[in-house]
């Protein structure tokens, strides 16, 4: 589905931007006692996961592992970084161990939910984001993906609760509305699809969205006209010309098969 549009799925955990910040920055540990010492270490371990400064990261988080294999927050981490590096069923296995040792940490429900959508197991991926929001209620980013999750079981309904109820405890989380969008485009509410969009893009990128929506419902040519009145209210917007390029190429692709 994030394909081709302007359209943000899931509020991934343990990603900022920002520089990147170097491991030995920060108080000497050794110097710190046990307690302190560790609260420090994964501090700075976070730090760096939230730069992406992950080979820098790796070094401590083994170290901290080593002092205490059972801190469910060094599971999470570590499956953080193993998801940023594609390495989802490990991810998923680090996720599952953190609910072992934490089995109300909604972060790690929360990441395990990720994971599973990452890798296609939706049904089950949904199931985790629910225990994330039983744990943690109110959480707007949860919510959020919890509804994208319902999104991708077709569950519609599900899905435009979840992510109006995310609008409500945080008004200005713009993926939810650009989520709620596209939930709503799939049931064809497209007035009220168009006013989700609204709230947070431009009248062109609003366009393009509605577009990738009929797409995705299979209406190429309501999407192209979509398309195309996008690139008339902005002609600088980039996506929706690739969009409308893609459509092209798929066509002609289908065209040319005997």
């Amino acid at each position: 589905m994030g394909r081709r549009g302007i359209i943000i799925v899931l509020c991934l955990m343990g990603i900022a931007c920002g520089g990147t910040p170097k491991a030995s920055e920060g108080p000497e540990l050794d110097t710190l006692t046990p307690k302190r010492r560790s609260a420090v270490r994964v501090a700075l371990i976070q730090t760096l996961i939230q730069s992406k400064a992950y080979d820098s990261a790796v070094p401590m988080l083994n170290q901290a592992f080593r002092e205490a294999p059972n801190d469910p927050r060094l599971h999470i981490m570590r499956a953080t970084i193993l998801r940023e590096r594609g390495r989802l069923e490990q991810a998923q296995k680090q996720y599952e161990l953190a609910i072992q040792f934490a089995p109300k940490s909604a972060q790690a429900y929360a990441g395990l939910g990720i994971v599973l959508n990452m890798l296609g197991h939706h049904k089950k991926a949904t199931l985790a984001h629910r225990s994330a929001t039983t744990f943690l209620p109110g959480h707007s980013h949860n919510l959020n993906n919890l509804g994208f999750s319902l999104y991708l079981e077709k569950q519609y309904d599900g899905a435009i609760e979840a992510y109006e109820k995310a609008i409500r405890f945080d008004p200005r989380l713009r993926v939810a509305y650009v989520n709620l969008g596209f939930a709503l485009a799939a049931q064809k509410k497209v007035a009220q699809a168009k006013r989700a969009f609204q709230q947070v893009l431009s009248s062109a990128e609003t366009l393009n969205n509605l577009a990738l929506a009929e797409e995705l419902r299979g209406q190429p040519e309501k999407a192209r006209a979509l398309y195309e009145q996008a690139l008339i209210t902005d002609p600088k917007i980039q996506e929706a010309a690739e969009n409308l390029k893609a459509m092209d190429l798929s066509t002609h692709s289908k065209e040319k098969r005997p």
